[in-house]
């Protein structure tokens, strides 16, 4: 599932030495110049009016050569994956970037959300709006939330790949709760297989004991998290 409007996606792709990529991903109504922006297909869209984006693809089917990304941002994007194939998606990320490059990612402030949907102080209105924030829009297939982010846990995931975050903020909008983290790469990332083993300790906190059901489903999330790593790991 891949198109562009001009040229092909070899050239809307290209980057060189001088000129890295900068990319933003699931761009939605919302182009920004300067950058490569992805989103589904206009067909995947249900409500949504334009599609402005230079690639209509499945953003889990990208991948880019090492050293060729300068920034990957994404807006709202992040959470509608479930949380291996999340972290496999991060890893390709950082396989992209050019030494100094960064990731900028924006999701809803679980946190915030949760207490404003059950503050007794809330109304039904702000109590359905702070709901729809945390599981999603429901629209259409793909408008459904798979994992709940925040400050902490966010930044947190960012230094695990080997990220130094630059910016923290948070952010709210007509009752909406946001976080927005941006890190850059600063240092030689970790390899293939070192993301690997953090991202094993990281999904291994999500089990809720050590019995072979869990140690099961462990393993499953970290065939999910391999999948991803295979399909979009720097070429």
């Amino acid at each position: 599932m891949t198109a562009c409007k001009d040229g092909t996606m070899q050239a809307v792709f290209a980057a060189d030495h001088d000129r890295p990529l900068k990319l933003h991903l699931g761009c939605g109504e919302r182009y920004l110049d300067g950058y490569v922006n992805v989103d589904f297909p206009p067909s995947a869209h249900s409500v949504q009016q334009s599609s402005p984006a230079d690639a209509f693809m499945d953003i889990r089917e990208l991948r880019l050569p090492s050293h060729s990304v300068a920034e990957v941002r994404s807006h709202h994007l992040y959470e509608h994956f479930a949380r291996p194939v999340a972290c496999g998606l991060l890893s390709c990320w950082v396989s992209w970037l050019v030494e100094g490059g960064r990731i900028r990612i924006e999701t809803p402030d679980f946190t915030r959300s949760a207490l404003r949907a059950i503050s007794p102080f809330s109304s039904e209105r702000e109590k359905c709006v702070a709901l729809r924030h945390i599981f999603g829009s429901n629209e259409a297939q793909w408008a459904v939330h798979l994992d709940g982010w925040g400050p902490k846990r966010l930044t947190r995931l960012m230094r695990l790949y080997g990220l130094t975050v630059v910016e923290c903020k948070r952010t709210s909008w007509k009752g909406t709760y946001n976080v927005d983290v941006v890190a850059e790469l600063r240092d030689t990332p970790p390899n293939r297989n070192q993301l690997r083993e953090r991202v094993h300790d990281y999904l291994r906190q999500f089990t809720v004991d050590g019995s072979i059901g869990e140690q099961r489903l462990l393993r499953e999330w970290i065939r999910q998290y391999d999948a991803q790593v295979e399909l979009g790991w720097a070429g």
